[in-house]
């Protein structure tokens, strides 16, 4: 299972109408694995993001790899679809006509570690990624073995440091079951009060097959809005592998640059000679979604503005796009203020999730701009509209009255061992008497990463001046932090690892929702700043007017 959350992707189309009484619609095909054969085991599920009630439609899948299933009609609809040994698909699909679907899904494969720290954990540590996992021992002939004491007839089992930042089954074992997270959980015998694991890493499907979806009619608008969405996904892949070259070669992020201008070009003109309108939507989109440090065209985000309605059922999928589109469009002229089109979204759109993440959004942009009346509006609206939404524990956490992280409270208590030195403890007690920042990050957080730059030269400007850092690690495992200090980033400050991440109780008392999070806390133990004004260029003007008060202070 994952320890992040995929990114959803950014589709945003016309308002798709569904007929009142809808006809279901059979969908039927085969899954299989990358090789286009059938898994041991594997299954496949399409939730409606318009109807948060219903339960997904899941289907499993048969020794041959075909499956069957029915949705209640037309409309946008998530595809999760998973095989043992194969990385999961989770992707949005549209179904706009009212008529039976051919689709073919093809898994693809992970790309794997260097294999050189294989970990066991399962039903005898009760899955902690840290506590009581057992470290699988290298034998001659290239396989890593494991012997594990338990109780019962079988021993439930997945492995850590064979894919990054995943837990998946092994190559030994002939029971699958999956963890609801993406991967898989294997299960071995037990012997004489013993389960021997064995990993073979020649049994590995090969690494970094790509995964495919395709449909029978070709003609399709589901096939139009797969190849578009296709090349999407390709765009992000190649910007991801980019970005992390340039970090890998010890980069600041605040310095890259990346020029897309020429798709961006192609694009452009694939919308010029469109005369679809549902297929140039989608290449609109596509356009608006196309990273680059070259810019947009504001006539096409204005045309993106004029042309898709606030109550589209795919804004769903991604929101945020919204604020992107009129950000582009810049001055020119659009039929509804950013202002109206939000409120509209967030107030009729169909899908109350959309709603609850728009008023959210609208709730952020009022908190930084200071505009007190629209943020406690916004904030009530959540609370008492929206009560069981991540948005709603989110606003609780962040942004509510009575909240423990605010400029001018103390901190919290605290207390965590060091990740060098388990005899050392640091608390919210012991830090007294310097300036600190906390910051919360984990390795595989890409923004977290980006801060890694300005956090070394605050660092280095500031220690002398009765400054420290405390990174609180949200990573799988200790070793994690380890292996980045010694191959990436120095990180020459203290460290601490929070064991359960988001869900520890230190974290929930911190309202820690996202990260990074960084709190700056002085000598005596008041929160000085919080977020934004730690973060990228901010953080060392931050820390030049901080201490120079609390060093006037000192001096009288």
């Amino acid at each position: 299972m994952s320890t992040a959350t995929r990114s959803a992707l950014s589709l945003v189309l016309l308002l798709i109408a569904i007929p009142a009484f809808a006809k279901p619609i059979a969908i039927s095909g085969r899954l299989l694995g990358y090789d286009g054969k059938p898994l041991q085991a594997a299954g496949i599920t399409l939730a409606d993001p318009a109807d948060a009630q219903q339960e997904p439609t899941f289907a499993s899948v048969g020794a041959d790899g075909r499956y069957s299933l029915t949705i209640a009609g037309p409309g946008v609809y998530w595809l999760i679809a998973h095989g043992v040994g194969h990385e999961s698909v989770r992707q949005p699909l549209l179904f706009a006509d009212e008529k039976d679907v051919k689709l073919d899904v093809q898994l693809g494969t992970y790309s794997y570690t260097t294999l050189d720290s294989v970990i066991v954990i399962g039903e005898f540590n009760k899955n902690s990624w840290t506590d009581g996992a057992v470290m699988m021992k290298r034998q001659p002939d290239g396989t890593l073995v494991a012997d594990i004491p338990f109780k019962g007839k079988k021993l439930a089992y997945q492995l850590l440091g064979v894919v990054p930042l995943h837990s998946v089954n092994g190559t030994s074992g002939s029971d699958f079951t999956y963890d609801g997270g993406g991967d898989y959980i294997s299960s071995v015998p037990v012997k004489n009060g013993k389960a021997r694991i064995v990993f073979d890493s020649r049994k590995l499907p090969s690494a970094g097959k790509p995964s495919a979806i395709t449909t029978a009619d070709a003609s399709s608008k589901l096939a139009t809005f797969l190849r578009i969405n296709a090349d999407m996904t390709r765009r992000e892949n190649v910007l991801r592998e980019k970005a992390m070259a340039w970090q890998a070669a010890g980069k600041e992020m605040k310095d890259w640059k990346y020029d897309n201008a020429a798709e961006l070009q192609t694009i452009a003109q694939q919308i010029a000679d469109e005369r679809d309108a549902f297929t140039r939507q989608l290449l609109l989109i596509s356009y608006l979604d196309a990273q680059s440090s070259t810019g947009r065209d504001s006539a096409i985000a204005q045309m993106a503005a004029r042309e898709i309605d606030p109550e589209s059922i795919l804004w769903s999928l991604d929101p945020d796009k919204i604020s992107m589109m009129y950000r582009f469009a810049g001055k020119l002229k659009t039929p509804l203020t950013l202002e109206e089109y939000l409120e509209r979204a967030s107030t009729k759109h169909p899908v109350m999730e959309t709603r609850a993440r728009l008023s959210f959004n609208r709730l952020m942009i009022a908190h930084y701009a200071k505009d007190t009346v629209t943020e406690a509006a916004m904030y009530k609206r959540i609370v008492e509209e929206y009560p069981t939404t991540y948005y709603a524990k989110t606003a609780k956490a962040e942004f509510a009255p009575d909240r423990a992280i605010q400029v001018g409270r103390k901190i919290p208590e605290f207390s965590f061992a060091s990740l060098t030195d388990p005899a050392i403890t640091y608390t919210n007690e012991n830090m007294i008497g310097r300036t600190y920042l906390i910051d919360f990050w984990a390795v595989w957080c890409g923004p977290c990463i980006g801060e890694m730059g300005s956090l070394h030269a605050a660092y280095d400007k500031f220690q002398k001046r009765n400054f420290e850092i405390l990174s609180l690690s949200f990573d799988g495992s200790p070793n994690d932090v380890t292996k980045f200090v010694e191959k990436k980033w120095k990180m020459p400050w203290r460290h601490a690892f929070v064991e359960g991440g988001f869900g520890n109780p230190t974290s929930v008392r911190f309202g820690v929702t996202g990260i990074p999070k960084p709190i700056l806390v002085g000598p005596d133990g008041t929160i000085l700043a919080t977020e934004e004004e730690l973060r990228g260029e901010k953080l060392e003007k931050t820390l030049d007017r901080v201490l120079a008060a609390t060093e006037e202070r000192s001096a009288n």
